[in-house]
């Protein structure tokens, strides 16, 4: 019996110092997890801090872009540099092309969606000004060509450019909700 008597006083001292281990890992693991979720919540709200600015600026460089492209504001701009509806035609798609190019880089801010909508403006832009030019004669005026763009343009019920403003303005407003 005596080796049981010393198994079982063994047991009476190792028992408590286990249970009081595991307690110690438990609460230890919890804390260092705790911290680490901590940590993880600082460094991506110091990340969410400088990369705002970047988000915010992409989108308004992209409503920039779709207002300086939608007609009325690109005709006004190209109305008095050229004569002839060739010359406007060209001016036109190479205009809209470079301010594309030109802001190609924000895609990488804004949500998917708001950059399809964008580029969905641009081709329908294009377009309008690529039907309108085929529609011209050869002598047309530069004058000829932007009123025939315009009405293309007003026979449109809802113009794409209206759209993917009014989306990319909606994404940025969801951004500060909170």
């Amino acid at each position: 019996m005596e080796i049981l008597e010393i198994l079982i006083e063994g047991i009476k001292y190792a028992l408590p110092a286990v249970i009081v281990l595991l307690v110690v890992k438990y609460m230890n693991d919890s804390s260092l997890k705790k911290q680490h979720l901590d940590q993880n919540m600082l460094m991506k709200n110091e990340l969410l801090k400088q990369h705002m600015p970047m988000k915010v600026s992409a989108y308004e460089r992209a409503v920039l872009y779709l207002e300086r492209i939608s007609p009325q504001n690109i005709l006004m701009r190209m109305s008095g540099t050229v004569s002839t509806a060739q010359e406007l035609h060209a001016e036109l798609m190479h205009e809209i092309r470079s301010e594309y190019e030109h802001n190609i880089a924000q895609q990488i801010y804004i949500s998917p969606q708001a950059w399809l909508a964008l580029i969905k403006a641009k081709e329908e832009m294009m377009t309008i000004i690529n039907v309108s030019m085929s529609e011209m004669e050869p002598e047309s005026s530069a004058l000829d060509l932007s009123k025939r763009i315009v009405e293309k343009c007003a026979n449109l019920k809802e113009f794409s450019t209206q759209k993917a403003i009014f989306l990319l303005k909606s994404e940025v407003q969801a951004i500060f909700k909170v």
